[in-house]
């Protein structure tokens, strides 16, 4: 999986969810979105639950719908002609309830003291996950972004009054990046607005994070790479996620997209073997390598055998189309 939004609300390296968001970035939806659902029954008044479950079943929508590949944000003009992410009625209500008591208990806590800098980042990130939602699903772009506006403006009251938190820097980063990347007339408006896009600043805050950070340090990573390989800097990106494919190897795209980082840099040799090592793991059966999901592995192999000049596989296209699940159907109750 490779983040296509900096509001993956992350998680401390203490963390007592470790075995559920395991098993997020290792894909297992399912599960991890079981596990999140018990943790706001054991845990109701914890934002941070609450905003975790809202990711879940967003992320697994966009696994479902075929948006979790770097692809999606190589370029401003990617995210805006992508395909809407499809949520089921019951999954849709479900995100938005999540993040409304998520919020509700952030702004409780507010209201006692303003100051609590947990609830102000829980805030944030409920703020930028509705982002996610409105950008992606629903292609309202306005109500996206000034809800990711929000988001930053959160986090940076959060900088504000702890500077060596550096969880909260991935959000301005990121925001400041991809204003710094659009067209200048858009830019323009922004600074009226008083938003200022610095590109390079941008994704120095965005790589501080991923260097210091705690509850959000993997996000970063995950984001890093994408952003290196839009600038054009793939090498940088290499050791990155080599590291992160290793941690969670039932994670095919980590896989696949460090494929694609090698075939950026020319070593066709190297993105091959990744190539031969995923087909290893389909013929072994492993974990994240069966049933439905090879045809949408076979799908991000021809990708990278296209980028790298080998004959893609057409078999694999036609039967990720009729192996297709519904929208959401791995995360059915």
């Amino acid at each position: 999986m490779v983040a296509t939004a900096p509001w993956a609300c992350g998680q401390t390296e203490a963390d007592s969810n470790a075995a559920a968001f395991d098993n997020f970035y290792n894909m297992d939806y399912n599960l991890a979105t079981k596990q999140f659902r018990d943790l706001t029954v054991a845990q109701p008044q914890s934002a941070d639950g609450w905003n975790y479950l809202a990711q879940a079943i967003f992320y697994s929508a966009m696994f479902d719908c075929g948006l979790m590949g770097s692809d999606l944000v190589k370029s401003n003009e990617a995210v805006l002609h992508s395909p809407k992410v499809v949520l089921t009625p019951e999954h849709e209500a479900e995100m938005q309830a999540s993040l409304s008591k998520a919020e509700q208990i952030a702004q409780m806590k507010l209201k006692a003291n303003p100051q609590d800098t947990a609830a102000l980042y829980a805030l944030g990130v409920s703020y930028g996950l509705q982002a996610n939602y409105e950008l992606l699903s629903k292609h309202a772009w306005l109500a996206g972004l000034k809800a990711a506006d929000e988001s930053r403006k959160l986090h940076e009251q959060v900088i504000k009054l702890d500077p060596n938190n550096y969880d909260a820097r991935l959000v301005p980063g990121t925001h400041q990046y991809m204003v710094g990347t659009m067209p200048l007339f858009v830019r323009f408006a922004a600074k009226a607005a008083g938003v200022n896009g610095n590109r390079a600043e941008g994704l120095k805050k965005v790589e501080l994070t991923a260097a210091r950070g705690e509850r959000s340090k993997l996000d970063a990573q995950i984001l890093l790479t994408v952003l290196y390989r839009r600038e054009g800097r793939s090498e940088a990106g290499i050791p990155i996620l080599q590291r992160i494919s290793e941690t969670y190897p039932r994670n095919f795209i980590f896989r696949t997209e460090l494929a694609k980082l090698y075939a950026d840099t020319g070593n066709k040799a190297a993105a091959a073997a990744e190539l031969d090592c995923v087909n290893k793991m389909i013929a072994q059966e492993a974990p994240g390598y069966t049933g439905a999901r090879v045809a949408q592995i076979k799908v991000q192999e021809n990708e990278v055998a296209q980028m790298i000049g080998q004959m893609p596989d057409a078999a694999p296209v036609l039967a990720a189309a009729k192996t297709q699940t519904p929208p959401h159907a791995n995360l059915l109750k």
